[in-house]
């Protein structure tokens, strides 16, 4: 059977022991081929375009570029980003194909060499025309790992090679209208005849996007014992390294520049717009943990040393950032367990910040309800993005204040009754964000955000009900565009059949989003930047499957959309990029194994 340890992020001790998991064989959610707001993302209609997020944006402590996390969305699966140990060699093929020549391949190899070494393989590529013009796109993924683990437990090490890969036509626009046949090519600007109203916008605008990431991480055992012979305590020493390059270009070859004077921008050449961004970065971690083997209390100290190279279309800039960090994990007080982590930078980039989280978990009614308070404090610059950046049409340099962030979460959980309760409040002050002329602006003032997130799943016989909602707010002089409502149900059946041979699974699964101002996308900076006066959402997204497995088969049958035959108006969730018309997919997984 296959196994799987933990998320490989990183920032996470490999030398820890966990329980395994299996990795996922069961009717799950195969049948998905396109996000369509389920994971709270905001999509441009196409699978392998930039994505957005529903939720307030999350605000991460020290230095990022910000490149690529509107892409990275595409290519979070499972397979090729967790540890493996497995008894059996495992192989897994999956190939989907939808309409608009949607076609995604996946295969997937782990296998043990004796019980110490693993190494797993994966290749994923998928593409789509998309349902409007020039919406076409294509993705890559590559992943190789391999770890290895003593057999005292001694010395461990865990290697990764990863490639993420694509292209992205940026339309931004309706030209013809695939729901109701009007096969005849619209001019640019006749809005009239296509049923969103929508604009065609840009004709000839691409984005390529290159990551490759090379991480190693490794740790060193040393056990101590006590005047019984027995383990008292284990000290380990962990190192994490991880290079990698990122290459994200964009070009345009233009017809008029009227696309870009909406962003309040004058093309002077109108023959080409250009972007190139490149980064290459080194991130070192270096840190020394003990466990107290009577208590279960875990205390980390050490640090952080990365350097990085930008390279924009008109600047090459180094820089470098080093702080000290510090945890201690279960520290158990009463019936309650409590843990906590400092960081604060003391060096070079971001050298002023800080970063304090704790958290406070334990059962409030004994084997019923089970509670979980954090605590996250941050002083921390914005995106490096924000403050360096040029292309042909636009380029900042900023000397932005450090932001200050406070969140408060508090979470509770009913197993027994399926109920799941999280909330959080959150104090941002010098919040920056990129304006309506896509250039980034930075807030001055203090806001509050909050979020009340409901799910409840429960059975009745073989009918299995999963539902979802989430308020949230932001202070009305924010500058945050941010939906208040999201709902969430899926309604689905599931039973083993023919002497539990065939697990059939059917059901539809729901999900909208209230009517609000949605940021809009800039695809020559590959942003969502704010802007007013165009409502979208509020459109009910509907998905019927059928899946089935037998043994190690499992296949499905997916139709998206079919509200669009009763609501035809608005399912969009980006201003000018309507989403998906109605489809059929089909999908068919193989799993290898003895």
């Amino acid at each position: 059977m296959v196994k799987r340890v933990m998320k490989a992020s990183f920032d996470y001790d490999f030398s820890d022991s966990l329980s395994y998991d299996h990795v996922d064989t069961i009717l799950n959610q195969f049948y998905y081929y396109h996000d369509n707001g389920f994971k709270n993302k905001t999509s441009l209609g196409n699978a392998g375009s930039a994505f957005g997020t529903l939720l307030f944006p999350s605000i991460k402590f020290g230095f990022s570029v910000d490149e690529g996390k509107f892409f990275d969305h595409n290519f979070n699966k499972d397979v090729g980003n967790d540890v493996y140990n497995t008894n059996v060699p495992f192989a897994r093929v999956s190939y989907i194909s939808g309409t608009k020549k949607y076609q995604d391949f996946d295969v997937f190899f782990t296998e043990n060499i004796g019980r110490q070494i693993n190494f797993s393989i994966a290749y994923n590529t998928f593409g789509s025309d998309g349902f409007y013009i020039n919406q076409s796109t294509v993705g890559r993924r590559f992943d190789f790992q391999n770890n290895f683990k003593s057999k005292n437990n001694k010395y461990g090490f865990f290697i990764r090679f990863k490639v993420n890969s694509g292209t992205a036509n940026e339309n931004g626009g309706v030209k013809s209208d695939s729901l109701y046949n009007e096969l005849i090519k619209l001019s640019p600007f006749d809005v009239e005849n296509n049923k969103l109203k929508v604009q065609v916008w840009q004709e000839n605008a691409l984005n390529h996007y290159d990551d490759r990431k090379l991480s190693v991480s490794q740790f060193f055992k040393f056990g101590k014992s006590d005047t019984t012979g027995m383990k008292s305590g284990e000290l380990f020493v962990v190192m994490n390294n991880n290079g990698f390059t990122s290459d994200y270009w964009y070009e345009d070859e233009l017809i008029d520049s009227v696309y870009y004077s909406k962003f309040g921008l004058q093309v002077k050449d109108s023959s080409k717009v250009v972007d190139q961004y490149h980064t290459v970065g080194l991130r070192n971690k270096l840190f020394i943990k003990y466990n107290f083997k009577d208590n279960g209390i875990v205390i980390r100290g050490g640090g952080d040393v990365n350097l990085f190279q930008n390279t924009t279309l008109n600047a090459v800039n180094d820089i470098y950032e080093v702080s000290l960090f510090g945890s201690m994990d279960n520290l158990r007080l009463g019936d309650y367990i409590v843990s906590g982590y400092v960081e604060k930078a003391i060096s070079g980039f971001n050298s002023d910040g800080y970063l304090v989280k704790g958290a406070l978990f334990g059962e409030l009614i004994e084997n019923v309800l089970v509670g979980n308070f954090k605590i996250e404090l941050m002083k921390t610059l914005p995106s490096y993005k924000k403050l360096h950046y040029s292309n042909s049409v636009i380029g900042w340099d900023n000397d932005f204040d450090y932001m200050l962030f406070e969140n408060f979460e508090l979470d509770f959980r009913i197993d027994r009754l399926g109920l799941e309760f999280n909330s959080s409040l959150g104090f941002v002050e010098n919040y920056v964000y990129y304006g309506l002329n896509v250039a980034p602006e930075q807030f001055e003032e203090s806001f509050y955000n909050y979020r009340f997130d409901l799910s409840k799943d429960f059975s009745l016989g073989f009918y299995h009900f999963d539902v979802g909602l989430i308020y949230q707010n932001v202070e009305s002089m924010a500058p945050v565009n941010m939906s208040n409502w999201i709902g969430k149900l899926s309604i689905y059946y599931q039973k083993m059949l023919f002497k539990k041979a065939l697990e059939l699974r059917y059901g539809i699964d729901y999900w909208q989003n209230s009517l609000y101002n949605a940021n809009s996308y800039a695809p020559f900076t590959r942003t969502f930047v704010l802007q007013e006066g165009t409502n979208v959402g509020n459109f009910p997204y509907l998905n019927f499957y059928v899946s089935a497995r037998v043994k190690g088969a499992q296949g499905f049958v997916n139709f998206q959309n079919i509200g669009q035959f009763i609501f035809r108006e608005n399912y969009m969730m980006v201003p000018d990029y309507p989403l998906q018309d109605y489809g059929m997919s089909f999908g068919i997984r193989w799993d290898f194994y003895n």
